[in-house]
């Protein structure tokens, strides 16, 4: 997909190609989450959960969506929410999952503030200090990390499945 947004950035492709790149991605994911959970990485034995979404104003979940699919490969049980999730949304379904993580990407500038907003609202709801907050996206900085107080800064899928993985207490 990287390969196929720089075509697409440079007009080298247009919409229609990227549209059915991405619903080909969408397919193969789908492939590894039947496998995932054929090979034993079902919610009743996951490690922990994660709840995952792209912010409130962003529509890119290709990253995310890598991300949540490679978390499944860890034994880790997944609540994707989707894009343009709320500030709000994240805690409730966290409250109500009872989840260990919370992995907000925002994959535009003008996004970026509902990342302090989900860290904000898990401050309000008293959550703050059973939940690690992670965050990414191709705007996303270790530096922004830190001045919004979200706990770790995720680069890409790989990096989000071992983080998730050691805080949940998994592999």
């Amino acid at each position: 997909m990287y390969a196929v947004t720089d075509r697409y950035k440079r007009k080298e492709i247009f919409r229609p190609e990227l549209l059915v790149a991405e619903r080909a991605m969408n397919m193969g994911i789908r492939l590894l989450r039947q496998a995932s959970v054929s090979a034993g990485n079902s919610a009743s034995n996951a490690a922990g959960t994660v709840i995952i979404g792209a912010v409130k104003g962003d529509h890119r979940d290709v990253e995310k969506n890598l991300m949540a699919v490679t978390m499944e490969g860890q034994g880790l049980r997944v609540i994707d929410l989707g894009a343009g999730v709320s500030p709000e949304r994240f805690i409730e379904a966290a409250i109500a999952e009872k989840a260990q993580v919370i992995l907000c990407t925002a994959n535009l500038p003008a996004v970026m503030g509902q990342l302090k907003l989900v860290v904000h609202d898990a401050v309000s709801s008293g959550i703050r200090n059973r939940v690690t907050i992670m965050i990414s996206g191709a705007p996303v900085t270790e530096k922004y990390c830190r001045v919004i107080g979200a706990d770790r800064y995720i680069k890409d899928a790989t990096a989000a499945a071992e983080m998730a993985g050691a805080i949940c207490g998994g592999e």
